[in-house]
């Protein structure tokens, strides 16, 4: 691993760490001690778990189809295999470090001649990814809160959400015409050049993009579902104060947001936060109740992705032989 990559590992373990310590010695994860109610409902936690395993199928599928878009096929048990691979490195590795690494290598080593649509199809893999999480927050908020009751901080929370979303959502329903836009912005960055190679790579694609949104979508709602059963084994059924259902899939969505940015492994410190706020923001009794339920998924996605290593130890072994 270069020393650079090393050193952001390195970095965003001591924030996560710092942020754990923090919480700790506020008191803020004192409430963890619910987590054991957990196995109290074994029915609901294996649902749970099956809400985050169908997430992580379908987010393998948006990637399927981007990849066949781009005129690469890969056998779905592949695309599982290394998937798999990439989650269990994520633990260690956040953000593109981790999979993205995996799949971009397996790529640009199977299929030389489709590099640059491999690695367009993992950056615009992501970037659908993103595009859904902010899809849900905004449709929930909309959905389930009158504007005129909100506070000024989260109106505006709501118009910069939305201003995001609608962005993203253009990105991918004109690619063409985005990566015209984004010409015109002159920004010396490799990533930037990529984004717009991307959106050319799939302009002529519209049907392969909106098939990998409508899978990402379904997974999304898949990792909701989830943690709305982790909900009703802590706390059992609505309202939590003044956090109905509604609310609860809004702050949800926004809280997993928030966990996704590459800042910290799993999104550990960065998620207990966001959703303590985000849950107390929205009408839930206290903190805790956003804190237990992100460690509940946490822990569950923990379990998910260290069965990765399986995959790795397979594909070592079959290298060696």
């Amino acid at each position: 691993m270069p020393m650079a990559n090393s050193l952001k590992m390195a970095l965003r373990w001591l924030f996560a760490l710092s942020l754990l310590a923090w919480l700790f010695q506020s008191g803020k994860l004192a409430s963890l001690s619910d987590l054991e109610k957990l196995f109290a409902s074994p029915i609901f936690f294996i649902l749970a778990i099956c809400g985050f395993a169908v997430n992580y199928v379908l987010n393998f599928l948006r990637w399927d189809i981007l990849l066949k878009g781009a005129g690469i096929k890969i056998k779905f048990s592949e695309n599982i295999r290394l998937s798999m691979i990439g989650q269990f490195f994520s633990i260690f590795m956040p953000g593109a470090v981790g999979g993205d690494l995996i799949k971009a290598g397996y790529v640009a080593k199977q299929y030389p001649k489709h590099r640059t649509k491999g690695v367009a199809s993992i950056l615009l893999d992501r970037i659908l990814g993103f595009l859904t999480l902010l899809l849900s927050a905004t449709f929930f908020f909309l959905l389930g809160f009158n504007l005129r009751d909100l506070s000024s901080s989260l109106k505006f929370f709501i118009l910069f959400l939305s201003m995001g979303t609608f962005v993203l959502l253009l990105m991918v329903l004109l690619p063409g015409r985005a990566a015209k836009l984004l010409k015109k912005i002159e920004l010396p960055h490799s990533l930037w050049e990529r984004m717009i190679r991307t959106l050319e790579s799939f302009a002529r694609r519209p049907q392969t993009l909106m098939w990998a949104l409508g899978a990402s979508i379904l997974g999304q709602a898949g990792c909701i579902f989830g943690f709305y059963m982790i909900g009703q084994i802590l706390f059992s059924s609505f309202p939590w104060g003044q956090m109905n259902v509604l609310g609860f899939m809004a702050g949800t969505a926004v809280g997993v947001t928030a966990s996704a940015l590459p800042l910290s492994p799993m999104g550990l410190g960065v998620g207990q936060i966001a959703f303590g706020k985000v849950f107390s923001l929205l009408g839930a009794p206290h903190e805790s109740y956003g804190i237990v339920i992100i460690s509940a998924a946490q822990m569950i996605m923990f379990a998910l992705n260290l069965s990765g290593a399986l995959w790795f130890l397979k594909s070592k072994q079959k290298h060696q032989n």
